[in-house]
């Protein structure tokens, strides 16, 4: 047996769910069948509702602790808002305990005997590249897969999602930008095994095209920013693959690598990190010679794929505006809080993003070089008349490499006097501009090491993949 099927059937000893697993999630997809079905009956709504579960608990392709979704399948002709009321009311009647979470369109997630379960209406409509709404799509999907899996290939797709979860590939959702369980389907659909697919991978290079419909032609202009396209089997104008961002995919293609170069469990369990207190955080920071900046603002009362997006975006903003007016960036790291510290005063937010920049400095000296146009050029002449004697030049303008240059003054030495001119004048997004005009804080030094913040301090300090730790 080879090193890397001696860690393949390790993480399935640990991973798969057993005998008991099984038979409580079949007890419980019959029930909610029954459940809703009876709800529905008992509702005399004269339209017909088709309660359908979907997703992994229905293909058997989850793992151990899944959650459940079931889907309340809708005539078209029915309007969104009587749609969401029923699925509601339906939804209510099923679960022992529930929110209101919202991705296309609102439904409810909760859970019945202790299994996490989303109750979420769909239109009934005639074929993946119909759709009204994008979760018309799902129970083909869960068709799909049903017709091509079996129970070995089944066991395989479950493998893999445990060994994306591992990498931190695992979820298409605007946060992780991975994997999407059907797209991890679609993998084993395509390449049989774990192996498989972790040996294909691995032989990716940028603009990988897959299908399971034969090859057609390849058109990179319906897909410009992506490097991996796998076509939808159900609707041949979507790319499952759309939610993976480049540097994921290539941290995919480096994870398989390493899998085959070096196989560990490491891959499927990743080492957590330490606990660290903060005196041990405040001598890694003196032994580096680094500096640490945070910027804190409060997090806006909406969903994550709209929440990560902007913080992303936010993200880009500051290291561009910290790395162009001359500081070096070693790092960042983003902590989304749940639950702000109040210190008594009332919360009038969902909790507390904070920006934590390593930085080469925190100050930089009064003189910098900046540079002008080609001597030959017209605006030669204004650069001239603006420099030379200006009370913000540290010299008189000089030909070099056949530009003009001035040493001048900087306009902030400081990093975070840099952040707080710049706020007004940056866009982080819609939702985290409208909060940190509330509020926003600059920390630096000892003030950012917080217990609060020990974790991503300590991820921002040691940096690398999940599975080398």
């Amino acid at each position: 047996m080879s090193r890397m099927h001696e860690i393949i059937e390790e993480a399935a000893r640990r991973c798969l769910p057993d005998e008991n697993d099984i038979a409580k999630m079949d007890r419980l997809k019959s029930s909610l069948l029954k459940r809703s079905s009876n709800i529905i009956w008992g509702m005399d709504l004269h339209i017909e509702i088709i309660p359908e579960v979907v997703g992994s608990a229905a293909k058997n392709t989850y793992l151990k602790g899944a959650d459940i979704d079931l889907f309340l399948l809708f005539p078209t002709d029915v309007d969104e808002k009587r749609t969401s009321d029923i699925c509601f009311n339906i939804g209510k009647e099923i679960l022992d305990e529930y929110t209101q979470k919202y991705a296309s369109h609102p439904y409810l997630s909760g859970s019945l005997d202790g299994v996490g379960v989303d109750v979420v209406w769909a239109y009934l409509v005639d074929s993946g590249e119909k759709i009204i709404s994008a979760v018309d799509r799902t129970p083909f999907h869960t068709r799909y897969v049903n017709d091509k899996l079996t129970k070995t290939t089944q066991r395989e797709v479950r493998l893999l999602k445990k060994f994306l979860k591992g990498v931190g590939l695992y979820s298409a959702s605007l946060k992780i930008e991975g994997i999407s369980g059907y797209l991890t389907e679609l993998f084993i659909i395509r390449f049989a095994t774990l192996q498989g697919t972790i040996k294909a991978i691995s032989g990716w290079k940028k603009q990988t095209w897959l299908t399971l419909n034969g090859n057609p032609d390849e058109n990179w202009e319906l897909y410009p920013n992506c490097n991996l396209v796998f076509i939808d089997p159900v609707d041949s104008k979507r790319n499952v693959a759309a939610a993976l961002s480049n540097n994921n995919f290539f941290r995919l293609i480096a994870a398989c690598t390493d899998f085959i170069d070096a196989p560990s469990i490491h891959f499927f369990y990743p080492v957590p990190f330490p606990e660290k207190t903060i005196h041990e955080l405040r001598d890694m920071q003196r032994e580096r010679g680094t500096s640490l900046l945070s910027f804190e603002i409060p997090k806006p009362e909406v969903v994550d794929d709209i929440l990560y997006p902007q913080i992303n975006k936010a993200r880009t903003a500051f290291t561009n505006l910290l790395g162009n007016s001359g500081f070096e960036i070693l790092g960042c790291e983003v902590d989304v809080h749940a639950k702000p510290e109040t210190n008594g005063k009332s919360k009038e937010t969902a909790g507390i993003i904070t920006f934590i920049f390593e930085l080469d400095r925190l100050e930089l000296p009064e003189a910098e070089i900046h540079e002008g146009p080609w001597v030959y050029l017209s605006n030669s002449t204004g650069f001239l008349k603006k420099w030379n004697n200006s009370p913000n030049s540290l010299s008189i303008p000089y030909v070099e490499e056949g530009r003009w240059k001035v040493i001048k003054k900087r306009a902030h030495r400081n990093a975070p006097d840099v952040i707080k001119a710049n706020i007004p004048k940056i866009a982080l997004g819609k939702d985290l501009d409208r909060t940190t005009k509330k509020r926003n804080v600059v920390r630096t030094g000892d003030e950012v090491i917080t217990q609060r913040l020990a974790k991503a301090i300590f991820k921002l300090f040691t940096k690398g993949e999940p599975w080398l730790r």
